[in-house]
């Protein structure tokens, strides 16, 4: 579950360019990795396996469930979180509607 709690960031396996002081990523920040309808199939997926037993999906369930916290605080912030049909489509926060 701890792992997970940061996967949803790392995820996006970003990098910094000390020499244009740039950062960048392969997954765009806030998008896919932050799309709580992607963890919650996880989610949906592995109950079972756990429920008969597999250690192994117990992992898999705690990791989901530690990235879907994640989620959850990221969407009281001001940036938000994609809600939508999308993960790369407006991001929703509490109280407000982000533009991308």
């Amino acid at each position: 579950c701890l792992l997970g709690a940061r996967a949803p960031d790392w995820l996006e396996i970003a990098g910094y360019n000390r020499m244009t002081n740039h950062r960048w990523s392969w997954i765009p920040h806030r998008t896919l990795t932050h799309w709580p309808w992607l963890w919650i199939l996880l989610l949906v997926l592995t109950v079972p396996a756990v429920l008969s037993g597999s250690q192994g999906a117990l992992g898999v369930t705690g990791f989901t469930i530690g990235c879907l916290l994640h989620i959850g605080m990221d969407y009281f912030t001001p940036m938000g979180i994609p809600l939508g049909i999308s993960p790369f489509g407006k991001r929703s926060c509490y109280g407000c509607v982000v533009p991308r």
